[in-house]
């Protein structure tokens, strides 16, 4: 159940001047909701959502009626009517959000553009006259009001700042209400159905990285070129690009760009969704440059992000007779950030800047203000981008995504500043990754979503005033030492001279002692204050779980000045985990994760306690049969890892080997002694290694069995193959969650092969993997076969 802050004013928002239209006073109206007999599905859902917060505010329920004529009385014409129109509103000629509210004498016009124009419409009215704040996806403020009154002659006509905008947070918290939240708090990306108004989509067929899509039916002889001279077939996301100097090649991508519009038209004319009007021909996740002569000589000119952004001019002024206004969206990603030199993009072409954080190798600290110096050489890439295009798309990061485990850290201060700027841009389409999952909470989760959106839909609002409406209603009267918390946490962070990727949690220099003290001490104020309503004590002890997590790995470096006994901490962490995982999660996200996060926040203060990490030195295994310990196995196409190879002395003649030629071709790739180990994606955490040293690899070029190591399977563990990481297996097939702390022994089937590693083989080249055994064991099992190598 949604929970809700109703508390009573007596004058609320009333408006007494002159010609106001006083819609409800005293729980009654003499208002009728007019829409049009045609009126969209989305229109009726906005009349809807209308009528139900204009009862919830002021107890008074207006009817809904369809009609021309509308009803006698003052009416809410709501949509695209006859009586906007004739009044000088006539929304058939909007945008697809643009919407105006006007007080006509009494009468009240919100009409907007088809398809969510009048949605956002009926929410701006909600908030601006009702005092409605939709503040998380179970929380909202609906005010008891005296009266709800529009000021005489009111008119506000809006156009949102950036037109299509997403805070993408993972895919396990879509829940229904999630969804209605979403489009409330205006974000236009889910929530993909008529009443809803849609999507602003993409068009078909990938969202991202979708150029491989579009190559991987090329001919080898006019497709990508490597750094070694070979021609590659681009068949997956995380490879390769295309040739931008075949003529050929180019004249495909227009081919099958056509296909996809036209297949994605015919389905919205089956729906009445708009046709989509941006396209995906975006690079790889990868470097984007070609290496054949033709395609260097331009690069050396232009750089990498010329050669594609002229190959996305070719394709999109290609399009313009067959489908005119269709844009086409490129990536300024990797080897292709710097902005180009003596190319522009072109009318049709849209650049999506996707600079990431020194985590990865960037130039960017994503917690921070635009204003901090470590953000100065981002803001240089980004005024260079702003000479030489005239509007862009953001993919943004506005979270750490390399810290170990939850740590108070906030973006709230670089919100407001990141989105002015790309405002100032002309962004169009803005995507940004702040994902949570089960294990992963963020600080101040719920303000950053709601500032975000706020600020991408109207970049003109106020920040501190949109802060601190979001505090004052979602932590009631605890709102003071909460805005005190999250002033600690910022000032702490400002003080950092080091970019966060540059230091470890344990070092950051504002997680000490004195911060703890202080930050409970609030916590503790918080709760006083907030005692008796159990909605903002949820919202506090969400702030603490983090606090707690983080307190509960760095006491023992601290020298412990809490004093909390484990017995408490682990109550706390108990709740919050319950809390946090309710709060957000589907039911099928709980059920599968559930368990796991509750025993990682409870493995700092020794309650489940993590395994320790073996590191076996490896050797082949004599006698080994999976089979007589009734071993979990994958073998053949069950393996996910690498690509398939066919094999005589493979089992059942399949194994895998690594995906790219050029990998098994260049003999630095094979220069180190051989390394695997088990790694958990989701923990960011080794839990087995093996290392195979080259005087005790095989020299007979056949299949051995070696041991890994022993652990558990956490939800997204990983078998890893090569020191590159780029050869991996997935072992969460046989995660569960309800014996999520079970040990296995993890057992690999494994050829090295071709000169690199034994003398004087005419054989290329390769790794490669045929079977993979996990053994369910106890803690003190013995290790069956460890010690029968060679």
């Amino acid at each position: 159940m949604k929970k809700q802050l109703i508390f009573l004013a007596v004058a609320g928002i009333a408006f007494c001047a002159s010609g106001a239209a006083t819609v409800a006073e005293n729980g009654r109206s003499a208002y009728s909701i007019v829409l049009m007999e045609n009126a969209s599905p989305c229109e009726r859902y906005a009349a809807s959502e209308l009528c139900n917060y204009i009862a919830k505010t002021t107890g008074a329920r207006l009817k809904i009626i369809s009609g021309i004529n509308g009803a006698p009385g003052q009416s809410i014409y709501v949509g695209r009517t006859f009586f906007a129109a004739k009044h000088g509103c006539d929304a058939g000629k909007f945008g697809p959000e643009e919407y105006e509210i006007r007080n006509l004498n009494g009468d009240i016009v919100i009409a907007g553009g088809y398809p969510r124009g009048t949605l956002f419409g009926v929410y701006d009215f909600l908030e601006r006259f009702a005092g409605v704040r939709w503040l998380s996806a179970d929380f909202e403020v609906t005010p008891r009001l005296a009266a709800l009154t529009l000021p005489d002659g009111f008119r506000k006509h809006f156009v949102p700042t950036i037109a299509s905008r997403n805070i993408y947070i993972g895919n396990t918290v879509f829940t229904k209400r999630f969804l209605e939240f979403n489009r409330r708090v205006r974000s236009n990306t889910l929530a993909n159905d008529p009443q809803n108004g849609f999507v602003d989509d993409l068009g078909g067929p990938r969202k991202v990285h979708s150029l491989y899509l579009y190559t991987k039916d090329l001919p080898r002889e006019i497709s990508w070129m490597n750094k070694n001279g070979m021609r590659e077939v681009c068949a997956s996301p995380d490879s390769g690009a295309v040739c931008y100097s075949q003529p050929d090649a180019v004249k495909h991508v227009i081919r099958v760009l056509r296909e996809n519009i036209r297949k994605d038209r015919t389905a919205c004319d089956k729906t009445g969704k708009p046709y989509p009007m941006l396209y995906n021909v975006d690079n790889n996740d990868c470097d984007a440059a070609c290496y054949c002569p033709e395609c260097r000589n331009f690069i050396e000119k232009h750089g990498v992000s010329g050669i594609v952004i002229d190959f996305a001019n070719k394709i999109s002024e290609a399009i313009q007779d067959e489908f005119p206004g269709v844009r086409i969206m490129v990536f300024a990603y990797l080897d292709a950030l710097d902005a180009p030199k003596g190319i522009r993009p072109g009318k049709h072409v849209l650049v999506r800047l996707a600079y990431m954080d020194r985590e990865y190798k960037g130039i960017r600290n994503v917690v921070m203000p635009l204003s901090h110096p470590s953000n100065e050489k981002y803001v240089r890439a980004l005024d260079d981008w702003n000479k030489v295009a005239d509007s862009f798309a953001i993919w943004d990061y506005w979270k750490l995504f390399h810290d170990p485990y939850p740590t108070p850290v906030v973006n709230v201060r670089a919100i407001p500043g990141l989105v002015r700027k790309y405002a100032s841009m002309n962004t169009k389409h803005m995507f940004v990754e702040m994902e949570i999952d089960p294990m992963t909470p963020l600080a101040f989760f719920d303000l950053r979503f709601y500032l975000g959106h706020r600020m991408m839909f109207d970049a003109s609002l106020d920040p501190e005033k949109t802060v601190d409406e979001f505090m004052n209603g979602y932590y009631g009267p605890a709102s003071p030492p909460m805005k005190e918390y999250l002033a600690l946490i910022e000032s702490g962070m400002e003080e950092m001279k080091n970019a966060f990727a540059d230091l470890k949690v344990a070092d950051r220099p504002y997680l000490n002692a004195g911060f703890f003290r202080k930050s409970y001490a609030l916590m503790d104020a918080a709760e006083k204050a907030a005692a008796g309503n159990p909605a903002y004590l949820e919202h506090i002890r969400l702030e603490r779980l983090i606090l707690d997590i983080t307190y509960t790995r760095l006491r023992k470096q601290l020298g412990d000045p809490m004093k909390f006994t484990d017995m408490t901490l682990k109550n706390r962490l108990e709740q919050g985990a319950d809390i946090f995982l309710r709060k957000y999660f589907t039911e099928e996200a709980i059920k599968v994760s559930g368990k796991q996060a509750r025993n990682s926040f409870l493995g700092a203060v020794g309650i489940a306690a993590a395994d320790p990490l073996h590191r076996i030195i490896g050797a082949p295994i004599k006698t080994f049969d999976p089979g007589s310990k009734h071993a979990l196995e994958l073998t053949g196409n069950a393996l996910s890892g690498g690509s398939n190879i066919d094999d005589p002395d493979a089992f059942g003649g399949i194994a895998r080997t690594i995906t790219h030629e050029k990998n098994r071709q260049d003999k630095s790739f094979h220069r180190r002694d051989f390394d695997c180990g088990v790694y958990d994606f989701s923990y960011r955490i080794q839990l087995a290694r093996m290392s195979l040293s080259r005087k005790t690899i095989p020299k007979d070029e056949k299949y051995h069995w070696y041991y890994v190591g022993r652990s558990r399977l956490l939800t997204n563990t990983k078998l890893w193959t090569h020191w590159s990481w780029t050869f991996h297996f997935n072992l969460s097939t046989f995660y569960n969650a309800d014996k999520f702390d079970q040990l296995y022994d993890i057992y690999l089937s494994l050829k090295l092969q071709g000169p690199v590693y034994v003398d004087g083989s005419t054989r290329q080249n390769d790794i490669r993997v045929d079977r993979i055994a996990l053994i369910p064991v106890e803690k003190d099992d013995p290790v069956y076969g460890l010690g029968q190598g060679q």
